[in-house]
């Protein structure tokens, strides 16, 4: 059984005959979840928001709540420490990041507006068309905040991009793997246990 199910898996070709123009297959998926409510909600109304990558709040219920570190946030997170220093990518891409205010806003906004059932109202929530972020102006961003609210643990916060294979290791060794190993050995000198490594 586990045989066929490896024979079975989509290679990339077969993968792009299946999604046609969609960028990938998580994309698909939602286009296909949002089809079926479209065909089977009957008359209960229906309204999707698609937000981007939602991360900590602009203004509301205070700046910068969040309830968790994952994804965008651990990832803003661990720089804003002064721990992540060196990451695998282009620093010119741009990241499409939201509030979630804006988020919550946007769904306020939308319900209030629903009142027929027959119709699927669609609202994206993002930035990058009107404002986009490039992951060096936030890494930028990231730094002077840290650096202005006293967040980072360790000197120096910010991160280097590389496309790189043999510069990211050269780099996480030298500016990353080192300070945190320093870092942890003078936690254990003071008597404390060690956190960064």
């Amino acid at each position: 059984m586990i045989d066929h199910l490896i024979k079975e898996q989509p290679d990339e070709e077969r993968t792009k005959i299946i999604i046609k123009d969609e960028p990938n297959a998580y994309t698909f998926s939602k286009k296909l979840g949002e089809a079926l409510l479209a065909e089977k909600h009957g008359h209960v109304p229906v309204i999707i928001i698609r937000p981007s990558i939602v991360t900590a709040s602009l203004s509301e219920p205070l700046p910068g709540w969040i309830d968790n570190w994952n994804g965008a946030t651990g990832l803003i997170g661990s720089i804003s420490k002064g721990i992540l220093r060196v990451i695998p990518g282009n620093e010119g891409n741009v990241l499409d990041l939201i509030p979630v205010d804006y988020v919550v806003n946007l769904i306020i906004v939308a319900a209030t507006k629903k009142i027929l059932s027959q119709s699927v109202n669609v609202y994206a929530c993002a930035t990058s068309t009107e404002k986009p972020l490039t992951l060096r102006n936030l890494i930028k961003l990231i730094t002077i905040s840290s650096k202005i609210n006293k967040f980072n643990e360790l000197p120096f916060p910010g991160a280097y991009f590389t496309n790189s294979k043999l510069l990211l290791v050269f780099l996480s060794a030298i500016l990353q793997t080192s300070p945190l190993s320093l870092a942890d050995a003078l936690l254990r000198m003071t008597g404390k246990d060690p956190k960064y490594r």
